[in-house]
């Protein structure tokens, strides 16, 4: 097998999200996971509607961000964040955007 599971409970000593065959440091928490998507509105709202996320924020032309557009959702402890690009090209910092 490729992956084998350690202990499947919290006596075990050793912790079951560490796999020293493949691990090189113990993760000890998440704090977000970000994606990078072609439709992030699209994909938030399949996520918060599929999953039940909470929805937390966003950033995008509204809120004066015109290079992408991002939702963070949450479920329990851990922010998922749906980002999508307005340009296919990025522009340097010092150029102003038509908007």
């Amino acid at each position: 097998p490729l992956l084998k599971i350690l202990a499947m409970d919290d006596s075990c000593p050793i912790n079951r999200f560490h796999n020293p065959m493949t691990d090189l440091f113990e993760i000890k928490k998440f704090d977000h996971l970000e994606f990078t998507v072609a439709d992030a509105t699209t994909t938030a709202k399949i996520f918060k509607r599929g999953l039940g996320m909470a929805y937390i924020g966003e950033s995008r032309h509204e809120t004066g961000n015109h290079m992408y557009c991002s939702y963070v959702l949450r479920t329990n402890d851990i922010k998922y964040i749906f980002t999508a690009p307005y340009l296919t090209k990025m522009q340097p910092a010092e150029t102003k955007t038509p908007y």
